[in-house]
């Protein structure tokens, strides 16, 4: 009769704690599995809007090569970082240099050196006009695949902790 008196329910409040604890536990596996996947879809929405960029570009020439679709996400990944870049690969670059001149300009452009040919008086060749993509995409959508990312992972955690499980 004693012990019954002094019952404060503090094995049930115990067991709401471990309940508590595992819920929480399972929220932060599901919000870290589901980290992968929302990096994943933020990645690609800058990657679109760096190839859109590059789309809307008009050239005098047109080569034979999509050169949008040379715009990859390419992931990796260690025991403590998931890493993804955006943009063009060292395989890319060596097989389609022009990729650089049209991110970053003619190499040598200025007033002195806009010669039609070089000092050996060889024909300098066509580069195509300078129109920033890479850069310039990941401006314009960063701050739209942030707010993706930060809005799945709170979707994830918000469904975890609605249904408990």
């Amino acid at each position: 009769m004693a012990d019954d008196m002094f019952d404060l329910g503090l094995e049930q409040f115990q067991q709401q704690i471990n309940i508590l604890v595992r819920d929480l536990d399972q929220m932060s596996e599901a919000v870290e599995a589901g980290a992968v996947e929302a990096a994943n879809e933020a990645a690609e929405m800058i990657a679109a809007e760096q190839r859109r960029l590059l789309s809307a570009a008009h050239f005098k020439r047109r080569t034979s090569t999509n050169l949008p679709s040379l715009i990859k996400v390419k992931k990796s990944s260690s025991k403590k970082y998931y890493r993804l870049n955006i943009g063009y690969d060292s395989e890319t670059i060596k097989a389609h240099p022009e990729v650089l001149v049209i991110e970053y300009g003619r190499p040598g452009k200025s007033a002195r050196r806009m010669k039609p040919t070089d000092k050996l008086g060889r024909k300098k060749g066509d580069f195509p006009p300078q129109t920033p993509h890479i850069k310039p995409g990941f401006i314009l959508a960063k701050d739209k695949a942030a707010e993706h990312f930060r809005d799945r992972l709170l979707e994830i955690a918000k469904q975890k902790w609605n249904n408990g499980g």
